[in-house]
């Protein structure tokens, strides 16, 4: 005789972020500089079972001087996928105007599927205000749960954040 075995499997992406050094340690006044790189991946098995995750949002907190200091923060997608702010190249998602007190902001991620083993490098910049007051520090992170994504889960499980600091310098 024979036994059969059926097992249920539920599979969910396995979405993580993860942090790379500050792209800039300085921003000059008036100019813009790349405060928070980091890299989504999918660290599902590339397999037939593994379904894709797609994310849609990604909300970036000041978590460190005045937003008074900023006109805009941007995303961008790092298209040398190196942790370097390189407008030149690199691929604008979205950019908010900080206005008020803003210190948490939402970016719209148009169709960013991921598939299992995929990967794809952001960097966060920030727009500095000319009069902006010099030797002001800046740093900036994404919350726990700060990408919104269709699968279950928060990602990312922590807080994502560069090291160091972004100072503001004489333009």
């Amino acid at each position: 005789t024979s036994d059969t075995i059926m097992a249920s499997l539920k599979v969910v992406a396995v979405l993580k972020a993860f942090a790379k050094p500050s792209p800039d340690t300085q921003v000059k006044q008036g100019d813009t500089a790349g405060i928070l790189a980091f890299h989504i991946v999918n660290q599902n098995p590339l397999d037939n079972a593994s379904p894709p995750d797609t994310i849609s949002i990604l909300t970036v907190t000041l978590g460190q001087g005045p937003d008074s200091a900023i006109k805009s923060v941007q995303l961008w997608y790092d298209s040398g996928a190196i942790g370097i702010f390189q407008p030149s190249i690199d691929i604008l998602r979205d950019s908010k105007d900080i206005s008020g007190t803003s210190v948490t902001l939402n970016f719209a991620i148009p169709d960013q599927i991921f598939q299992a083993g995929d990967t794809r490098h952001f960097i966060v910049a920030v727009s500095i205000y000319d009069t902006a007051i010099l030797g002001t520090q800046l740093d900036m992170h994404i919350a726990t749960g700060g990408i919104g994504h269709i699968l279950t889960g928060n990602v990312p499980e922590t807080s994502v954040n560069s090291l160091g600091v972004m100072t503001i310098v004489a333009s």
